[in-house]
């Protein structure tokens, strides 16, 4: 009768379970029996495709992955499993795959030439965001990240006294320089997405690339216009 509560389950997605499975209680005790079993993450339809990437870091990882109605995904927090242990959902995967997460550190001495030159900035970068980087003891590569709680891989993270960002951004100048500076504004601002105080210091950070990128165009400007106003002169 177990086995086949927990293959009536997994056919809800499909549409080809008994009507039994539906029943609420059914669905618990079913869900229930799953996650004794082994390592299980349940998730729902829409979570499979807004949610893919944690997915599959959940798989790689050795969870096996149960589509369940939203109604009973809704209910998961209140459930034990048969050894009284939490199931878990989307945001409990994300909770325990951050606790044993570990860096994995990369050399900058063993970049590729283009992730060279992205990695190059750097010190523009610090020198350009002035005060806002003095929080910042080194910045760091990694080729894993932590999740977000937006349950996707972050591309860089504040970890105080350091900002680590993950390989993948040195593509190019610009992605690096936008992760880096994304990451100085938590470290200058002590906040997370959408406050004020980090929405604020993205603000400046933004103001001073301006600023710089202006800046350096004014003599070129200044030379030209002086040219101009010479040739009206004579």
């Amino acid at each position: 009768m177990a086995e086949e509560l927990v293959q009536d389950l997994t056919r809800v997605p499909a549409g080809t379970n008994h009507d039994e499975i539906t029943w609420i209680e059914v669905s618990e005790q079913a869900v229930r029996i799953l996650a004794t079993r082994g390592k299980t993450v349940f998730v729902s339809s829409q979570q499979m495709f807004t949610h893919g990437a944690t997915i599959m870091e959940a798989r790689a990882d050795g969870y096996k992955v149960v589509v369940i109605p939203d109604r009973l995904l809704a209910r998961l927090p209140k459930l034990r499993d048969l050894d009284g242990k939490p199931i878990l959902d989307i945001g409990g995967f994300v909770q325990v795959w951050n606790a044993s997460f570990v860096y994995d550190f990369v050399d900058p001495s063993k970049l590729n030439k283009v992730e060279r030159e992205s990695w190059g900035i750097l010190p523009d970068l610090i020198r350009l965001a002035g005060d806002h980087a003095r929080r910042v003891r080194e910045v760091k590569i990694s080729k894993t990240m932590r999740l977000d709680e937006g349950a996707y891989e972050t591309e860089g993270v504040w970890d105080s006294p350091n900002i680590v960002v993950k390989r993948s951004v040195l593509d190019s100048r610009r992605h690096f320089a936008r992760v880096v500076l994304h990451e100085i504004a938590h470290a200058s601002s002590g906040a997370n997405h959408g406050s004020l105080a980090f929405m604020a210091a993205i603000d400046d950070l933004a103001g001073l690339a301006a600023v710089e990128a202006t800046s350096a165009t004014l003599p070129a400007r200044a030379r030209r216009g002086a040219s101009a106003s010479n040739r009206g002169g004579a």
